[in-house]
């Protein structure tokens, strides 16, 4: 059940444009929050007032395991990737299950 809950949320996750934007910037590499917020800040289709709704916005990706972050040494900073440049999502209809690879 877990799984299809982790499943049932990145469906919900996709479906807002502020979380596909996301991930197409980490699609490119490996981004900062500040990054990430200066995108979604410019972007005229958006209304983001405030970096906490993209910690918020992160931290729900990274929940159902699709992005991961991680402490830069050199940098020093706080940075967000893609676990995995793509993501296949399969529906079996029958018995009414969903695999994520």
């Amino acid at each position: 059940m877990e799984d299809e809950d982790k499943t049932f949320d990145l469906f919900k996750l996709i479906t807002t444009l502020s979380h596909r934007i996301i991930l197409q910037e980490l699609s490119k590499g490996p981004k900062t929050v500040m990054e990430i917020y200066h995108v979604l800040k410019n972007d005229k289709r958006l209304s983001i007032k405030n970096r906490e709704s993209i910690y918020k916005a992160l931290e729900k990706l990274r929940k159902v395991g699709i992005i991961e972050k991680f402490y830069d040494e050199n940098n020093k900073n706080l940075f967000y990737k893609l676990k995995q440049q793509s993501l296949v999502i399969k529906i079996n209809f029958k018995s009414n299950s969903f695999l994520i690879s």
